[in-house]
């Protein structure tokens, strides 16, 4: 039997003595169990020594780590928000995992390991980045034993919230309506695009996240995703420029909150008045007003498609049908008369009308044409009616 101790000093340091040294690679012989177990036990005691002597890495917030400069070398602690592949292949990243801590989360590459949700560990590694987005470039991870294991939850955001920077590597969430969808070169979904009161969030899938699971999701429905805040190239920039994305871990976290389709713009008569005249001729012209209301829909107005979105409805028709109980004269909308975020009004004049018809009542009825991919269609709304006399006093 060979025996070593080891003694706390009153300085603070320690002493190991043996009965036999062991910084060779033979004198501490051990049972042979199998072909793998090494024949001496000397390495692990030196390494088990080292161990003692080396002082516990400072914990840096990913926080900072995330506003330092590349190619400094970090260690944190955190809650993994993202399982390894070498836990469960078909909701792991391709060799990375994301953790988080109290003030901010962070990719780290390269991990494969068996690693899950909820699990805290301790990461030293190099401050780098790839395709534009910070990560951890991992030498050491491993689980911090007798710590409590904890599932993040993902913060609720806007779209726009969802996008920024200020979030990139955090496990977050948002909801809105679905604006469009797009799809990689084998049909499958790849891109979600949602779209609530502040913008446009940016949902993409990789295509070997849980590639049999189906999600039923058309444009026009209300959604919400989970997933990590996250960076990579824009492919439809010609300078390789990056756009922000939320990268969905596990496909049944996107949820259908509430099917839809998009809503057609609506129109409806405001109210009519008296145009001014060039000429004191004893005639009148009679302006009619009338609102149409977005909902999902466009206009082009001086040239530009205006409107809350340009992915559904395009107005590309205003006009109105006059009736003063003979027959019916269509009129086209002379011009958009105001513009809002939410509607827009434009005008029907009818001209001219002679000095005997002022108590002739004349019946508007207004019509818009709009159209979303090869459809079209052309409805009519609320009608307005009114005689030259009755709006001669209205301002």
């Amino acid at each position: 039997v060979v025996e070593m101790t080891l003694e706390d000093l009153a300085g603070g340091g320690w002493l190991i003595t043996s009965g036999v040294t062991f910084f060779s690679t033979f004198e501490v012989k051990v049972e042979i169990e199998n072909a793998t177990t090494l024949q001496n036990s000397n390495y692990q005691i030196v390494m088990n020594i080292i161990k003692q002597v080396i002082p516990e890495p400072e914990i840096t917030p990913i926080e900072v780590v995330n506003a330092s400069e590349a190619g400094q070398k970090f260690t944190i602690e955190g809650y993994v928000t993202s399982n390894a592949s070498g836990y469960d292949q078909s909701t792991a990243f391709f060799d990375c995992i994301y953790v988080q801590d109290d003030t901010a989360g962070i990719n780290l590459f390269p991990v494969a390991g068996n690693f899950h949700i909820g699990q805290y560990v301790r990461v030293t590694g190099v401050l780098g980045a790839y395709n534009g987005e910070r990560e951890l470039v991992v030498s050491d991870i491993r689980e911090v034993e007798g710590h409590e294991e904890r599932v993040i939850e993902p913060e609720l955001l806007t779209a726009q919230e969802a996008m920024s920077p200020e979030y990139t590597g955090s496990l977050i969430k948002t909801e809105g309506r679905v604006e469009s969808l797009g799809y990689s070169s084998d049909g499958a979904l790849e891109t979600i695009m949602v779209r609530d009161d502040t913008g446009l969030a940016r949902v993409f899938i990789d295509g070997y996240i849980m590639s049999d699971y189906v999600i039923d999701v058309k444009v026009g429905d209300r959604v919400s995703a989970i997933g990590l805040a996250s960076i990579t190239v824009d492919t439809e920039d010609p300078d390789g420029g990056f756009i922000p994305r939320m990268r969905v871990r596990n496909r049944s976290e996107v949820v259908v909150l509430e099917s839809g389709e998009p809503v057609a713009p609506t129109v409806a008569g405001e109210k009519a008045e008296l145009r001014e005249r060039e000429t004191a001729d004893g005639k009148s012209d009679i302006r009619f007003i009338f609102k149409v209301t977005f909902n999902d829909s466009c206009v082009n107005y001086k040239g530009e498609l205006v409107g809350p979105t340009k992915d559904y409805y395009e107005v590309t028709g205003i006009a109105a049908v006059l009736n003063a109980g003979n027959s019916d004269l269509t009129v086209n909308g002379q011009n958009i008369w105001k513009m809002a975020d939410d509607s827009f009004q434009y005008t029907v004049v009818l001209k001219s009308i002679p000095e005997s018809a002022y108590d002739k009542t004349i019946t508007a009825t207004p019509n818009i044409t709009y159209v979303m991919g090869n459809d079209s269609a052309t409805v009519n709304g609320t009608p307005i009616s009114a005689s030259v006399n009755s709006v001669q006093n209205v301002d």
